[in-house]
């Protein structure tokens, strides 16, 4: 499934209006319909929150409706440990572009010549 059906087809199954899918992952409604249209690609941790909202509402649908059985379960714990994988695998590197940023803002504070520093 492409990643604009994946989102549109949720949103619809949900009864979710862009403006409330876009609240629930933290971006604009136009941006989910840029997604949804084709013209935005979601950044990996977009993706990685969508699967985890997604997953989040369709277990909580199971277990209002009574239908949640063993094999979900055992299901749910595969998906959280792989989500948790992809999720401490994207920290990681946040975490070493941040670095990266901080050292590269260090660099250009020493190459700034002093009086430069003063003015600014």
């Amino acid at each position: 499934m492409s990643i604009l059906n994946k989102f549109f087809n949720f949103r619809k199954k949900s009864g979710l209006t862009q403006k409330e899918l876009g609240k629930k992952l933290g971006i604009a409604q136009g941006y989910l319909s840029d997604i949804e249209n084709g013209r935005k690609v979601p950044s990996d941790t977009l993706d990685l929150l969508f699967e985890l909202t997604a997953r989040a509402w369709e277990g909580t649908n199971k277990i209002q409706n009574g239908s949640m059985s063993l094999i979900d379960v055992n299901e749910n714990q595969e998906w959280d440990a792989m989500y948790r994988e992809k999720y401490l695998d994207l920290l990681e590197k946040h975490i070493l572009l941040q670095e990266e940023v901080n050292r590269l803002r260090e660099q250009s504070k020493k190459a700034i010549p002093t009086k430069l520093k003063k003015l600014s």
